[in-house]
């Protein structure tokens, strides 16, 4: 199970990446425009870094949404239509919720930020 967590990750970061990268390509203009007037890298490189940020946070908030769903409708559904669920006893979708929203959350933005950082590094000359 980890080692698909890890890949996953792996994946994550290379496609944030290569958004990035575009993102860099596609404002190459204006990069230079706002060094020419003095801009500081620091300046420069902080949209990206929200950017990556951002998607981060929604590809963890999407399969999040659809994580606590399909637990809330497991654990709520009667015992009778599945069989396996007499032999596990699930913890109720309040006890978990907010632990699994900050960890899972926080490890999107963390990515995102990972993979803009890699990025920002490797693409923007500034």
């Amino acid at each position: 199970v980890m080692a698909v967590v890890i890949v996953l990750a792996v994946v994550s970061i290379v496609v944030i990446n290569n958004t990035i990268k575009i993102t860099v390509f596609n404002r190459r203009k204006e990069i230079g425009i706002m060094k020419l007037v003095g801009a500081t890298n620091g300046f420069i490189r902080w949209p990206f870094f929200v950017e990556g940020a951002i998607v981060g946070f929604i590809g963890a908030v999407i399969p999040l949404a659809v994580l606590l769903i399909g637990y809330d409708r497991i654990t709520n559904s009667p015992r009778d239509n599945l069989s396996f669920m007499a032999m596990i006893n699930l913890r109720p979708l309040e006890d978990i919720a907010v632990p699994l929203s900050a960890l899972l959350i926080g490890l999107g933005v963390l990515i995102g930020v990972t993979g803009t950082l890699m990025s920002v590094r490797k693409h923007l000359k500034v």
